[in-house]
């Protein structure tokens, strides 16, 4: 997943008339592309916190941290007594995680670089079984109450209840939300449906689309149309993101079974989607919904998930130099030197 319109190649330096002449040189200039790859590719994945990484609910009491290129765990990056049923992600404009804890009816905070906990960041308003939750553009929490059939707004800054956002218009039960490109609010409702709110004052736009079986996660994809995971079909269904039509099915198959949380990678090359039905995320092409594969398996009980974004961006590391010092033994590369920003 580089990001190849941010990569320059390195120079390479070599100190040696000797070894400018061998075979070795084509050697040296291989291994700093690759060096240079590695480290644009380490900005993606690494140390707990890692920008770029994928970020999962696990068991009663985790957040699980994979390998955005490959998957693999990365850390455990939460475990919490505090965390009762974990639901909805969402990294916040301070940089922390925010976790929607089914179980006790709260909204926890977690330090974004460490995990550990940071306290009860909301919890009023009559919130009954948090599921969805977004930062809106107003930088403020909502949240989808599954039991109170709303969304309820927070102060994004103190997590003090702000009000009732969004209600009625037959939204029932609310698993899912998301602000769409144009500011809106769109919501998951039980009687399948996506119902559309007026994203400042949470007034009734009307049905955005219906005929949905379960729907649960939902989010805008890099094309501006609207994806949804169909729980009840075993699939992802895809709307158009102005009007609501339906496009047909973007992704199944590939052992996809009652769906629950979907994210596209930072790139956009892929849709990842929590396969609650086999605990694993399974992988599809973002652009033609093709199978790719198992992405993550071995969870327990995963709902939604979340790549780590940074405000303004993740940088990419930009490798400025990279010089290499030899022997005078068969021009044996002994030594060599990176510099650069953002080297990970």
């Amino acid at each position: 997943m580089l990001d190849n319109k941010n990569f320059r190649l390195p120079t390479v330096h070599f100190r040696s008339g000797h070894f400018r002449n061998s075979p070795f040189r084509v050697t040296a200039v291989l291994v700093a592309m690759l060096l240079a790859l590695w480290c644009n590719r380490s900005a993606l994945a690494g140390p707990p916190g890692a920008p770029g990484d994928l970020f999962v609910g696990s068991d009663s009491f985790t957040v699980q941290q994979h390998d955005a290129v490959t998957g693999a765990l990365d850390d455990v990056f939460v475990v919490s007594a505090n965390l009762n049923g974990p639901r909805g992600l969402a990294w916040g404009p301070n940089g922390n995680l925010f976790v929607a804890s089914e179980f006790n009816n709260r909204i926890l905070e977690f330090d974004g670089q460490t995990g550990d906990f940071v306290g009860v960041f909301a919890d009023g308003g009559g919130l009954n079984s948090p599921w969805g939750i977004a930062f809106g553009p107003n930088g403020n929490l909502f949240v989808a109450s599954l039991f109170g059939s709303e969304v309820l707004e927070y102060d994004g800054d103190n997590g003090g209840f702000v009000g009732v956002f969004a209600s009625g218009g037959g939204l029932a039960l609310p698993i899912g939300l998301t602000f769409g490109p144009d500011g809106n609010l769109f919501v998951t409702s039980a009687f399948g449906q996506v119902i559309e709110f007026d994203g400042v004052d949470g007034s009734l736009v009307g049905t955005f689309t219906s005929g949905l079986s379960d729907p649960r996660g939902l989010v805008f994809g890099p094309d501006g149309d609207l994806y949804v995971c169909s729980a009840g079909g075993d699939e992802v269904r895809l709307f158009d993101g102005t009007n609501g039509a339906s496009l047909g099915v973007f992704a199944s198959g590939g052992g996809l079974s009652d769906p629950q949380g979907l994210s596209f990678s930072p790139d956009g090359a892929s849709l990842l989607v929590v396969s609650g039905g086999t605990d694993e995320i399974i992988e599809y092409d973002g652009v033609t919904g093709a199978l790719i594969g198992t992405f993550v398996s071995g969870l327990t009980n995963p709902t939604f998930l979340a790549f780590k974004t940074c405000p303004g961006g993740c940088p990419n590391p930009v490798v400025n130099d990279i010089s290499i010092t030899q022997s005078d033994n068969c021009g044996i590369v002994t030594g060599m030197v990176i510099t650069g920003s953002g080297l990970v």
